[in-house]
């Protein structure tokens, strides 16, 4: 168990953990571990950790798309995680996958 009672300590562990510690120790791919967070706001919470962890594990690069999307900023192999069913798509909440390069429409 790891404690920080700072939040901006906290996220920075939580991104050592998932980019270096737990893959070293377990063998695991950093797309293997899942975070979970229980606040969406704050240093340490969802929203912020979604962007630390996005920076560490899958960071810009010159042939790789991005689109902004309602404010957040997505790449071609970020997890994503379904909010909402959506029955047309056989989609259904908590559903996890990768942004992939071929559902992207070309801007324009």
């Amino acid at each position: 168990m790891f404690t920080q009672d700072d939040p901006e300590q906290a996220a920075a562990l939580v991104v050592d953990l998932v980019s270096s510690r737990i893959p070293k120790k377990f063998g695991l791919k950093p797309a293997d571990i899942q975070v979970l967070a229980p606040m969406y706001r704050g240093a340490a919470g969802v929203m912020n950790l979604n962007l630390l962890l996005q920076a560490a594990l899958n960071p810009p690069a010159p042939n790789k798309p991005e689109r902004k999307v309602g404010g957040t900023l997505f790449r071609v192999g970020d997890r994503v995680m379904q909010l909402r069913n959506n029955y047309d798509k056989e989609c259904s909440t908590e559903t996890l996958a990768r942004s992939p390069r071929s559902t992207w429409k070309s801007k324009g």
